[in-house]
């Protein structure tokens, strides 16, 4: 018989009654002729920037081609593409919800409770009237005003018509239909609602002195405990209430949505008040994300279904790490809530950053008028066959200084050549290691390993199609630009030398300490009685004080030349291509000096390989016939490798109970359905 399997996330006070969990799934509801209902995994989480700022990414906003993040106490300005910019100032706080809206004159106010803020293009600047009330709490914008809410106050002031840095200490009404503080407020269908701790109101624009007025009646006995929780999302706006209940703005009052499963799980909580919520609609569900940051608990509400559920992350299966939102560059980004990092919710990223999700799924009890069930068989029905062609993983320690290396980004050493894809990295005080798949040769000791992405090309006319940029390095009798060969373009550089470290040498390089770079470029040697010509990065005109990047003594043909070295400091260099000892007579081309994004010193080899969870995915089942105060040994079931699509979920033999739970868990890096499940069991006599 098939079994109430499917369902979200509801315990409550005893679970006697509801013991249900969803954790990292969620229920999805099908209308259209298929699986009426089923649970699918959560999305994965996949870098798309690194603010470089180990801190908490407090809110995010659009304006024109740009996302403006706020991160700490900087704010980020970030294009399309992921570059980023840090805007000057600073904020005075660096934790904790910031508010953020964008006026008409493209101002974003920012409000962190301390102060106001006006982000203008690249700079952040303190709002200094001396009329600007003190410790703002939260701001929105509506008809050409910011209007922002005070901390222990029932007004709220607006600013000089769109100019966010002009405020007059008289501009302010009143939200005081009852004596509570408003905590936050929100423009919503041309109208201004404001938040108070027991009350809500409406305002309406009516071209007063003070323009906003209160709309008669709107006036309602529901306040908000969390202002943060404030989310305007799918063409309403969603609070936690003073009551805390999630509740849905309807006409001027409020429903419920939270059930009493879950306002049982908020009642329980010491701290509700820094509850932050942001919402996002993706492949036709929308969610509604609320995080308790002091509880370390994130309950999420999906609008489309009615379902509640749980998510969480690493390091501890707490609170899920996306802390904002934004839908932007044609992408799902989340902030994290505390490393700086921005990501892509990505339903074919199967990790939170490389670290493992754990799901799971306690289903609602099975009993039957008090008598044993004896439990013969229990078939979960998953999408099989979404294992990996990946066996296995292998670790390669690095030195944790430099290198921040992103998940399955392809990773290679300078010397060995060898290659691998990156799916997990572990950092320690002093070193770190990166969990490799697909790897292809052996990396050796104090070798340096770098992904294939650099930056901005360092060396002025290395495609030598100018004459200029070069000098001589040494006494070489012949300097110019050539036609005689070329690898590429119209022309190469020509030298000839007769002693020892003669050459040509670029223009000045500044580089940075401990940073890697990449050289390449194009030789052809024409005559040669030297020992060699050899490419080195120098950072004097001495010959010998650096060791060469590249060396070659191959005549007759363009030969590449390549390399990569570590500056020790802040210093500038020049690329020199110089003759040992003798004469030659040789051309180069195309040559480029950039830096390496990402990479690091490998101080240890490549370890031992390990299974990897994701080419043979596996199911743990256990069960309670208790109501979960004592739970079964785990049973773990293969979910099919890669093509086995007619692996079953089956467990046998589950011996009997008058009231069984079964909890369901995966963490296998893959794609994860469940559709349903299946009992075969008998009924007893008492």
């Amino acid at each position: 018989m098939e079994i109430n399997f499917i369902g979200g996330s509801y315990e409550t006070f005893s679970k006697n009654i509801n013991p249900q969990e969803c954790v990292n799934f969620f229920p999805v509801t099908d209308k259209t002729g298929g699986k009426s209902l089923s649970l699918r995994g959560t999305p994965g989480l996949k870098e798309w920037l690194d603010l470089s700022n180990v801190s908490e990414v407090r809110n995010v906003i659009e304006y024109s081609r740009w996302s403006y993040w706020v991160c700490g106490n900087k704010v980020y300005q970030v294009d399309t593409d992921g570059t980023s910019v840090t805007c000057s100032g600073t904020l005075n706080t660096s934790e904790d919800f910031a508010w953020m809206a964008l006026n008409n004159a493209g101002e974003i106010m920012i409000v962190d409770g301390s102060a106001g803020y006006i982000v203008s293009g690249t700079t952040l600047t303190q709002i200094t009237d001396t009329d600007f009330p003190s410790r703002p709490t939260s701001v929105a914008f509506q008809d050409g005003y910011f209007i922002i809410t005070l901390e222990e106050s029932g007004r709220i002031y607006i600013n000089s018509l769109n100019d966010g840095t002009s405020w007059d200490s008289t501009d302010y009404g009143n939200a005081e239909a009852r004596p509570d503080d408003s905590l936050a407020l929100i423009s919503d269908r041309d109208e201004l609602i404001v938040l108070g701790g027991e009350t809500k109101q409406s305002f309406k624009n009516t071209g007063a002195t003070f323009p906003f007025t209160k709309i008669s009646g709107s006036t309602q006995s529901i306040g908000i405990n969390a202002s943060a929780s404030l989310r305007q999302f799918t063409n309403t706006f969603f609070w936690l209430s003073d009551k805390l209940q999630f509740v849905q703005a309807e006409g001027y009052g409020a429903k419920p949505i939270s059930p009493p499963p879950i306002d049982y799980q908020i009642a329980q909580m010491d701290t509700t008040n820094d509850c932050v919520s942001f919402g996002y609609i993706q492949e036709g569900n929308a969610f509604l994300v609320n995080q308790f940051k002091t509880e370390n608990q994130t309950w999420v509400y999906d609008v489309s279904t009615g379902f509640w559920h749980r998510r969480t992350s690493y390091p501890d299966n707490g609170r899920w790490r996306a802390n904002c939102y934004i839908y932007f560059a044609g992408k799902h980004l989340v902030g994290d809530h505390s490393n700086g990092k921005i990501y892509e919710l990505d339903y074919e990223t199967f990790t939170d950053d490389g670290e493992e999700i754990k799901r799971k799924r306690s289903a609602p009890p099975i009993f039957s008028e008090g008598k044993e069930i004896f439990h013969h068989s229990l078939e979960i029905f998953f999408e099989p066959g979404v294992g990996t062609s990946n066996q296995y993983l292998y670790p390669l320690k690095f030195d944790a200084k430099s290198g921040d290396f992103r998940i399955g980004t392809k990773v290679y050493g300078n010397i060995s050549g060898a290659y691998g894809t990156v799916v997990k990295v572990t950092r320690y005080e002093t070193f770190g290691i990166l969990w490799l798949k697909d790897v292809s040769g052996t990396f050796q000791n104090n070798e340096i390993i770098y992904e294939a992405s650099y930056g901005a090309e360092l060396v002025i006319n290395g495609d030598m199609e100018l004459d200029s940029n070069w000098v001589n390095y040494g006494t070489p009798t012949t300097n110019e630009r050539s036609s005689e060969q070329e690898n590429a373009g119209t022309y190469s550089r020509k030298f000839v030398g007769n002693g020892i470290a003669d050459g040509i040498s670029s223009d000045a390089i500044a580089v940075t300490a401990n940073s890697f770079y990449i050289y390449d470029g194009y030789l052809y040697i024409s005559a040669l009685t030297a020992s060699s010509v050899l490419t080195y990065i120098a950072r004097t005109d001495t010959y010998g004080v650096d060791s060469p990047i590249a060396t070659t003594t191959t005549t007759g043909s363009f030969q590449q030349c390549t390399g990569i070295f570590q500056a020790d400091t802040a210093e500038v260099k020049f690329v020199s291509v110089q003759s040992g000892a003798g004469a030659v007579t040789a051309y180069l081309d195309d040559a480029s000096l950039k830096k390496i994004t990402n990479a690091a010193l490998v101080n240890g080899t490549i370890g031992s390989a390990i299974d990897d969870p994701s080419y043979n995915p596996q199911a743990m089942l256990r069960y309670s016939n208790n109501n979960g105060k004592v739970w079964s040994n785990e049973i773990w079931r293969s979910v099919g490798k890669i093509g086995e699509y007619d692996v079953r979920g089956v467990w046998n033999r589950l011996g009997s109970g008058k009231d069984r739970i079964y909890e369901l868990t995966v963490s296998a890096p893959v794609k994860w359905v469940v559709t349903g499940a299946n009992l075969e069991a008998t009924q007893g006599t008492s």
